[in-house]
């Protein structure tokens, strides 16, 4: 049995591929009998059936404030953080609470893992403070390199952020799918009929957070310019985000879902025809797996992290990042041609048989189990 502090930026007061990946993965050490305290922002701490959540002071971050950033570590946390007495301390979060906790965890002689999961310095070239990059860089490389061990979403994303210049110990962290909640099974000609009434279209959808560093603008452009060729083209947006208001206002006749989870996610996937996402910002691409195990084919960005998931022309298209007219001629080719669609889809489906969550997460924890005997001997 291990005790596991895991100190957030994001646990729970906004979905997306970080607070969901944390939430399976407390969900996997709580069941294995494990101790999980998660300090994050948060309202209170309190006791839960995830764990011990001991709450971080924190405010709106400027320009995005559905996401927080903590503004310091309060001693009722230090006590509570003590008082739990973790085996190791999991930092998911570079900012000020995870260093707080890093100076922490060394000042008590507890094992420190750091996992990657947020390639921070590319979002700033998307709000016009390119500059600011290379303190990233620095910052993050001193960061983890602090950490025992280091965990990545998989070896292309290590690879990718080679700008990090680690000396620490690397490993992989991989990603899962659940095969039962993602799969064809779940098509539904009722939820087809309800986003459209033409007799044949194709359905191209976006899940993802409505952000400029997602490129839904590259999204827009291409599936706009594919509608002009291929008319029966019906685009289903589903996320929030501080981009909805403009893309919405953009393109009104497009069907703008919000946020889904659940049944109604599991629905839209698998009745879905293909899966188009221009992000080059992921560090592995959960939405990217989803699709890919319900059988919809995505249209990625051709750059190494999705090739941990995406053979081009077998189980998905790759398309220049940049190129706007390469991601419109690639859903007008899937629009037209039923039997490469169908082929593919059923590649995408067969792809995802390594990505079993139970063992990834098992893994995971037989590491840091090491990790910790290591160290105490």
């Amino acid at each position: 049995m291990l005790r596991i502090a895991i100190v957030t930026g994001n646990y729970d007061h906004i979905v997306d591929g970080v607070s969901v990946t944390l939430q399976r993965w407390v969900e996997y050490v709580m069941n294995a009998g494990s101790q999980v305290a998660i300090l994050s922002p948060s309202k209170r701490s309190k006791k839960e059936s995830a764990g011990i959540r001991i709450a971080l002071p924190s405010l709106p971050v400027p320009f995005r404030s559905e996401y927080q950033w903590v503004t310091y570590v309060p001693k009722r946390a230090k006590y509570a953080l003590e008082e739990f007495n973790p085996d190791v301390v999991h930092i998911a979060t570079p900012d000020r609470a995870g260093g707080w906790a890093l100076k922490w965890a060394k000042s008590h002689q507890i094992p420190i893992i750091g996992s990657f999961h947020t390639n921070f310095a590319s979002y700033f070239k998307y709000y016009g403070l390119r500059w600011i990059e290379r303190r990233i860089w620095r910052h993050l490389t001193t960061f983890y390199n602090q950490c025992d061990r280091v965990y990545f979403t998989s070896k292309p994303a290590k690879d990718y952020l080679e700008k990090l210049s680690l000396t620490t110990s690397q490993h992989i962290w991989g990603r899962g799918v659940d095969p039962s909640r993602f799969n064809p099974t779940h098509r539904s000609e009722d939820w087809r009929t309800s986003m459209t009434k033409l007799e044949r279209p194709i359905i191209v959808l976006w899940v993802s957070r409505l952000v400029r560093e997602k490129n839904l603008d590259m999204f827009i452009q291409a599936v706009s310019a594919a509608q002009l060729t291929h008319p029966s083209i019906v685009p289903v947006i589903i996320g929030e985000g501080p981009m909805r208001k403009k893309g919405q206002a953009l393109r009104p006749k497009w069907k703008w879902l919000g946020e889904q989870t659940g049944d109604q996610l599991s629905i839209a996937y698998a009745s879905s025809d293909c899966f188009v996402f221009p992000s080059t910002s992921e560090t592995f691409g959960n939405v990217t797996l989803e699709a890919l195990s319900s059988g919809c084919v995505p249209i990625v960005a051709d750059y190494p992290i999705n090739h941990a998931l995406i053979e081009h022309g077998k189980n998905g298209l790759c398309c220049p990042s940049d190129a706007p007219s390469a991601y419109a001629n690639a859903i007008v080719t899937m629009a037209r041609d039923e039997s490469l669609r169908r082929n593919m889809s059923r590649a995408a489906r067969e792809s995802v048989n390594a990505f079993q969550p139970e063992r990834i997460h098992e893994a995971l924890y037989k590491s840091i189990h090491q990790l910790v005997t290591e160290l105490r001997s």
